[in-house]
């Protein structure tokens, strides 16, 4: 619930594949995640675009180019962006971190509407539950991630489970629960903002 995705953490996993880059690459992979502390996008981008130019088939600049697409609400460019790294990591498969970039951004592609907050995290309170209701019943410990839409007020607007691998019964319990529960309105850059993020239960 704590979850705070921080795209700076994800551009300096360099070792997350195992991938080793020349020093020029680490450079701007570092100065990038500077720029997206100082909340200047448009510079990331320009320093991963770089990157990419120079090291084509670099997984790690292709999931922070991607996990940058996801702060500018370019769903589309950010899936594409993982079907390329997913193409190239080892069997065709994504790290479960990514995997679960692709069910997020797949899912705001259908439903986020638009005008919602998708900035950096580290200018974004934390979503906070101030009124919440168990899940009882067999459902009790079933793990189970929701995208969540709430509004400037932390009503929750809008609930889709996501395809995890958790049982259509328990998803749907978990979504009616969740619909009831109140947040502490999310804050960005001084105002109140509509967020869209992912709740993970009993993970």
């Amino acid at each position: 619930m704590h979850r705070r995705l921080c795209f700076a953490l994800l551009l300096l996993s360099a070792a997350l594949f195992g991938e080793k880059h020349s020093t020029t690459v680490k450079t701007k992979i570092k100065a990038a995640a500077a720029a997206d502390q100082a909340g200047d996008l448009v510079e990331a981008r320009r320093l991963l675009t770089e990157a990419r130019t120079e090291e084509p088939q670099s997984i790690d600049v292709l999931a922070a180019l991607a996990r940058l697409a996801r702060q500018e609400c370019r769903w589309d460019d950010g899936l594409l962006l993982l079907k390329e790294a997913q193409a190239l990591s080892p069997r065709q498969r994504l790290s479960p971190a990514a995997q679960h970039e692709v069910y997020f951004m797949d899912t705001s592609r259908l439903h986020a509407p638009p005008g919602i907050y998708c900035g950096p995290t580290s200018r974004m309170t934390p979503p906070m539950p101030l009124q919440r209701v168990p899940i009882r019943g067999a459902c009790e410990t079933e793990p189970v991630s929701l995208w969540v839409l709430i509004s400037p007020e932390g009503v929750v607007e809008q609930l889709v489970p996501l395809p995890d691998g958790s049982s259509g019964h328990c998803a749907d319990v978990a979504t009616k629960t969740v619909s009831q529960w109140r947040f502490q309105p999310i804050v960005a850059n001084g105002r109140r903002v509509r967020v869209a993020f992912t709740l993970s239960l009993h993970r």
